[in-house]
C-alpha cells in the first residue's frame, strides 16, 4: 500500500431490520395471495359439485325453506 491509497474499511454492523409497516404490508400481501390461490383452487371443485347436484336433480330450488 502506498501513501496515496487509503486502507480498506469494512463495516461490520448488522443490516437494518425492516420497519413494522413493511412487515405488515408483506403479511397482508401473502394473505391476499393465499386467499386468491385458495379461491382459484376451490372454486372449480365447488362448481363441479353444484353441477353434479343439479344433474342429479338435487338443485337448491327444490330445497324447502324452514322458517323459525
Amino acid at each position: 500500500m502506498t501513501q496515496v491509497e487509503k486502507g480498506l474499511s469494512f463495516d461490520n454492523s448488522a443490516p437494518a431490520a425492516p420497519s413494522a409497516q413493511a412487515i405488515k404490508t408483506a403479511v397482508l400481501l401473502v394473505a391476499l395471495l393465499v386467499y386468491a390461490a385458495g379461491f382459484a383452487i376451490l372454486y372449480p371443485l365447488a362448481a363441479g359439485s353444484v353441477a353434479a347436484s343439479e344433474a342429479a336433480g338435487d338443485g337448491p330450488e327444490l330445497t324447502q325453506f324452514v322458517g323459525p
